[in-house]
């Protein structure tokens, strides 16, 4: 098993710990009500983890399906939610979907793994119908998991947070080989002006892009 499968396999064990944190909760809820999912409308979660943003669209009344590179949060996610479809899907490789095929496009702190990020944005345009919706959230330059935690305490009382400081660590630890990777090259951090101009060379358009996940995600909400 390579090196990044370990990582992420660890990542999985930890990563449904991030549902107690005000700003993960405040992220995923932003992500939906930006994606406007439709009851018949057919959604694609693009690096779905485990689930939790799949899962949101789907109560919406929506078709979805979740795709990931990640086997064990795979595991997790169909152990939970049972009546969505999830799948492997490498990012880095051509989607097994055909052209003009879903109405909305999610993706929650992906973009940062994926090898070629032009790549990726143009299978991304491809399976959306023209007029369809992108909504993308991805981690910014000067990245920081503590301001994350430290906006919950804010936010919910340095008692209640104490309960999700163990997980935390983990997670903690799991953020600190990303940023690592981001410095070797291996991973990549963007600024804003990175991600509006690679939305704008792959097609995209209407683009916004706001900060969120604490001022630590860059979001961005595009058509085609």
């Amino acid at each position: 098993m390579s090196r990044e499968n370990l990582i992420w396999k660890f990542y999985g064990r930890f990563y449904d710990a991030l549902l107690e944190l005000a700003p993960y909760k405040h992220l995923l809820s932003t992500i939906c009500s930006s994606v406007n999912p439709k009851p018949g409308k057919r959604y694609l979660d693009a690096g779905c983890g485990t689930g939790n943003l799949t899962n949101e669209i789907k109560e919406h009344g929506a078709e979805i399906i979740g795709v990931d590179y990640s086997e064990s949060m795979l595991n997790k996610a169909q152990n939970k939610f049972k009546n969505i479809p999830f799948a492997f899907g490498d990012l880095n490789k051509k989607l097994e979907f055909d052209n003009d095929h879903f109405d909305g496009i999610a993706s929650n702190n992906v973009l940062a793994y994926v090898k070629d990020l032009n790549f990726t944005l143009r299978e991304f345009h491809r399976v959306l119908k023209p007029g369809g919706k992108i909504v993308l959230a991805t981690l910014k330059q000067g990245f920081s998991p503590l301001k994350i935690y430290l906006s919950h305490i804010r936010e919910v009382g340095f008692l209640r947070a104490l309960k999700t400081f163990l997980p935390m660590i983990f997670v903690g630890l799991c953020n600190i080989i990303i940023l690592q990777s981001a410095g070797r090259g291996i991973y990549h951090l963007l600024t804003k002006e990175e991600l509006e101009h690679a939305l704008k060379e792959n097609g995209f358009k209407n683009i916004q892009i706001t900060n969120a996940y604490a001022d630590q995600d860059l979001l961005a909400t595009c058509e085609k």
